[in-house]
């Protein structure tokens, strides 16, 4: 009788121990998704006031193309001046329009805070958005799990002067989402590849080097595949992550 009851106890404590953990994992997701959700809101603010500031700004523009016209004697000159205004302007404010854009309101705030951050540590980002209205098996979550954990390694691989590059797009052959993440980096060589998405593998001094292991794990689990290979850009080596899901 005793022992009946021990065993009917037991087994309640392990269902309140499976409902606690259940509970846990739920918060847990509902914390992310809500953080999610702030960084959303924090995005369309930001984005709001740069497009108040560009607007701030637009007087003074036209002003300094139309004064050109006073420093500028010949059309050579005047043609150069206008052709170096007119990329500038379009490389500080392309990225703010192509974000507006994108279908993934959650992505497009990653790709925005993560300029952000790489800014700040005199890393540059450039952004080249093909695709705004791309079709993939994954959830925005996993969108932006994925393309956090490459920014990630991004940033904290490359020093300040350096340029990344992030290209979304839509791969030729299966339609599918296509991002590609490029930053100065080591030599693509087989011995690389075999432990570059190992638990135990990290590329910085400290940490456990779990990032690129649950890369691949996600990208597994929705069929998608990944390409590491090398690129050089004006004598710099860089390190290519190309994902296909």
């Amino acid at each position: 009788m005793i022992h009946t009851m021990l065993e009917h106890t037991i087994e309640l404590l392990e269902i309140d121990i499976l409902l606690a953990a259940a509970i846990l994992v739920s918060a847990a997701i509902l914390t992310y998704k809500l953080k999610l959700h702030d960084d959303h809101a924090d995005f369309d603010k930001d984005i709001i006031l740069q497009i108040r500031k560009q607007q701030h700004l637009y007087n003074n523009k036209i002003a300094s193309i139309s004064n050109l016209t006073k420093f500028c004697t010949d059309y050579e000159s005047l043609s150069r001046a206008l052709n170096e205004y007119v990329i500038t302007v379009e490389s500080s404010e392309s990225d703010t329009y192509m974000l507006i854009h994108f279908k993934n309101k959650y992505l497009a705030s990653l790709f925005y805070s993560k300029k952000n951050e790489a800014s700040t540590k005199g890393i540059f980002i450039k952004y080249q958005l093909r695709d705004f209205t791309f079709k993939t098996r994954c959830s925005d979550i996993e969108l932006t799990d994925i393309t956090g954990i490459l920014l990630d390694n991004a940033i904290e691989a490359s020093s300040a002067g350096d340029t990344i590059y992030v290209t979304v797009s839509k791969d030729e052959k299966t339609n599918k989402f296509c991002l590609c993440v490029e930053n100065p980096g080591p030599s693509v060589t087989p011995q690389f590849l075999n432990v570059l998405f190992s638990k135990d593998f990290t590329t910085k001094g400290e940490g456990h080097g779990l990032g690129m292991s649950i890369l691949k794990e996600k990208i597994d689990n929705r069929k998608g595949d990944i390409i590491v290979l090398n690129h050089t850009y004006d004598s710099i080596k860089y390190i290519v992550f190309e994902v296909i899901v």
